[in-house]
Order: structure tokens, then sequence, then C-alpha cells
């Protein structure tokens, strides 16, 4: 699924490593429920 990201947070968690990342998703996202977490791969990027 690809997504359109939207703003990044500003900071990241020591402990968990992760950092909020607001996106916007495609009109046909079904299956994602709120505050469910993932994984992203970005384009670019290795």
């Amino acid at each position: 699924m690809q997504a359109e990201v939207k703003r990044l947070g500003a900071r990241i968690d020591e402990g968990s490593q992760t950092l909020l990342l607001i996106a916007t998703l495609p009109a046909d996202a079904s299956g994602l429920l709120a505050g469910m977490s993932g994984t992203a791969q970005f384009e670019g990027m290795p």
C-alpha cells in the first residue's frame, strides 16, 4: 500500500526506536484500524 507522508514527529522514542509519522492513505485502505502500528519503506532508500 502506498501513502503520502504529511508530517513527522519531532522525537525518536529511545526505547522502541520509533518515530510518529502522519500520512494520507488511499481510499481503499480497508482492513486498517485506528491505533494500528507497522513498518514503512521509502522510495529511494535502501
